[in-house]
């Protein structure tokens, strides 16, 4: 009988051991599937959206004039992303500067990324400024960089019921997730009076 009860231990413990064994290995599959998808790194300028609409090369000037000093609203968007079997995950910096302060509480910005084919908007966080119209702040989701084409900054109502942008669009950058690892689209990156035509039409339908 005692031989019977070692036996049957004996049994119980491999059982036990070998699904321990499955388990573990599943853990590394699955792990390993986590960490070995898609990885895309983006760093994006961020301009007023009347910038892209510009067919004038005065009116480029006058941009580049605001720019040099340091009176152009403007910002930078960067995010590094991932993709796998089991997670997607995005995470970055928002930095805004010379933005118009909110002095009476009843307006706040809003950070979006939107997908221009399905038109969905995600929002990525409500911020202010300093009185200097500055500010950077974190943000993440759990979702792919690839999802979307557009990042787009606007100043809402605050409170504000409306789960979608409706207020006016203050800063905008575009972007190629499909076929680039790093991208800037904005006037710094010298894109042409051409380019900047092309992403103007395409925000009209995209806003309006």
């Amino acid at each position: 009988m005692t031989k019977s009860f070692f036996r049957s231990m004996g049994a119980l413990c491999l059982f036990v051991s070998l699904i321990l064994i499955i388990a573990v290995l599943f853990a590394v599959y699955a792990y390993a599937g986590d960490t070995s998808g898609e990885k895309k790194e983006l760093n994006i300028d961020l301009i007023p959206p009347e910038v892209y609409e510009y067919t004038s090369i005065y009116s480029m000037f006058e941009y580049q004039y605001a720019v040099k000093y340091n009176t152009a609203k403007e910002g930078t968007f960067s995010v590094e992303s991932s993709q796998s079997r089991y997670k997607n995950k995005m995470s970055g910096t928002i930095s805004v500067r010379n933005l118009d302060y909110l002095s009476k509480y009843d307006e706040i910005y809003e950070a979006w990324l939107i997908d221009i084919d399905s038109g969905y908007k995600l929002s990525l966080g409500l911020f202010t400024v300093d009185s200097d119209g500055e500010n950077r702040f974190s943000w993440s989701h759990p979702s792919y960089i690839n999802e979307y084409d557009i990042i787009v900054i606007t100043k809402e109502e605050y409170p504000d019921d409306n789960p979608w942008p409706n207020g006016e669009v203050v800063l905008v950058g575009y972007f190629d997730t499909t076929s680039l690892t790093k991208s800037s689209v904005s006037y710094g990156s010298g894109s042409s009076l051409g380019q900047y035509a092309k992403y103007g039409n395409l925000a009209d339908s995209v806003y309006s």
